[in-house]
């Protein structure tokens, strides 16, 4: 995707390797009020590092001021899931389960 307003950064912090790589979504018309997302993949500890960048923070405080709806949530993909899965299941097998 070629860097304009919105994802210039990202390709900068990419290209400076503090995030792997990043992707725009667009949604179809849908019943939510989630019409895309920015989607950041990277290790752990470049996304925390991400996280704590104060520029970074004063970027998401303007968005969320001219965006309605705004926000960011934390997510696993690759070798993440199989960790979350892990989780999931112990969580679970100390549940009582219904019949």
């Amino acid at each position: 995707m070629p860097a304009g307003p919105r994802t210039g950064r990202l390709v900068w912090q990419q290209q400076e390797g503090r995030i792997e790589r990043f992707d725009v979504v667009m949604l179809q018309p849908n019943a939510s009020d989630l019409d895309g997302y920015m989607e950041l993949h990277g290790s752990a500890q470049q996304l925390d590092a991400l996280r704590d960048d104060p520029e970074l923070q004063v970027v998401l405080y303007k968005a969320g001021l001219s965006v309605s709806g705004m926000w960011v949530a934390d997510g696993f993909a690759e070798a993440g899931i199989a960790r979350q899965l892990d989780y999931f299941r112990q969580a679970l097998a100390s549940v009582p389960q219904r019949a």
